[in-house]
């Protein structure tokens, strides 16, 4: 990723902006999508961070600091706020900094000072950054940098993903999960890509709602979501002859990356465990298309629990646990930061 030349950002945009050396912060306010500036766009790296999304997740105005060195946009993070708090992302998996990945110690020191400036005008008082998983390319560099700079970690949880290359599935996963992969192809199950429908919802929440689950979003934002995405989010099936019996949607977070999203099955059919044919079926679609990252995201219930079963089955399926993490701050931490560089 490198630096853009863009033409200039619409004073319109601008609330306040600070000077350092070398490099320039501003604070924009975003309340439309055609607001954005296109290297928002035509320079994201991860899709949550994509203008497009960043409106599905909220109709309230996105903040972005934007830090410009040597007048070219160089990197940005957006947030939403909720309450008094600045929050990146809103409602999706993670947020954090895009663009020109060489921002080290004295950028992000800077832009810490800039945020918590703009703690008056923006009447708040603390900041939450989800951060991408670890298995993310450079996000482990990004944490460092934020605790280095006053930021604490408000949370981590541990994120499986498959590594996905010449090396079969089945040679990845337990000797277990070997055999249920067996009974579920004996058993004359097929498994292939389906439609992001509303058939394909319904079944979703019915797996849930039989588990004493609920989906963490609605139909219309799921059909809102492949619509916008067309390429980047499709779902697969497993089938016993006619009918749906596991099934999960996707969504290719980058060429590289692709992350399993809202993931069930009918509980009739545990003892077959389709989701192994599942996992098996997406590995096979990533190495054809050349994802590198099968996601298969935290394993927690909806009040943010870790389901230690549920992590177990993903490293049984070869899974590899990294942190994923979100960092904080208030004015506090951000006044002893500053004061004491």
């Amino acid at each position: 990723m490198h630096p853009l030349h863009t033409r200039p950002i619409p004073p319109y945009l601008i609330l306040e902006e600070w000077t350092g050396k070398n490099l320039r912060v501003l604070l924009l306010k975003a309340e439309h999508r055609h607001d954005f500036p296109d290297f928002f766009s035509a320079q994201c790296t991860f899709l949550y961070n994509h203008p497009d999304h960043l409106f599905l997740q909220s109709n309230e105005p996105i903040y972005t600091f934007l830090i410009q060195l040597a007048g070219i946009e160089a990197a940005w993070i957006h947030f939403r706020k909720a309450s008094h708090t600045l929050i990146s992302p809103i409602r999706a998996p993670f947020g954090g900094i895009e663009g020109y990945k060489n921002i080290r110690g004295e950028c992000f020191h800077f832009l810490l000072n800039c945020m918590h400036k703009s703690f008056r005008t923006l009447e708040v008082e603390h900041i939450q950054i989800s951060l991408p998983p670890a298995c993310y390319s450079g996000n482990t560099d990004q944490e460092d940098q934020f605790q280095e700079s006053g930021f604490l970690i408000g949370k981590r949880n541990l994120n499986l993903h498959i590594m996905v290359d010449q090396v079969p599935l089945h040679e990845k996963i337990s000797k277990n999960q070997v055999r249920r992969l067996n009974k579920c192809q004996h058993a004359g199950f097929t498994a292939g890509e389906i439609p992001v429908s509303h058939q394909l919802y319904t079944f979703l929440a019915h797996c849930r709602y039989a588990k004493n689950h609920t989906l963490s979003m609605s139909e219309a934002q799921l059909i809102s979501l492949k619509q916008t995405f067309p390429d980047q989010v499709r779902a697969f099936g497993v089938y016993d002859r006619q009918q749906l019996i596991c099934a999960s949607v996707v969504v290719s977070v980058n060429q590289h990356i692709m992350y399993c999203f809202l993931p069930a099955s009918l509980p009739a059919y545990n003892p077959y465990s389709p989701m192994v044919m599942l996992y098996h079926t997406l590995y096979q679609y990533c190495k054809e298309t050349g994802i590198t990252v099968l996601d298969l995201g935290i394993s927690c219930d909806e009040n943010g629990a870790e389901k230690p079963s549920l992590q177990k089955f993903k490293i049984q399926m070869g899974g590899i646990p990294l942190s994923k993490s979100t960092v904080t701050a208030n004015g506090n931490s951000v006044h002893q930061a500053l004061t004491s560089s």
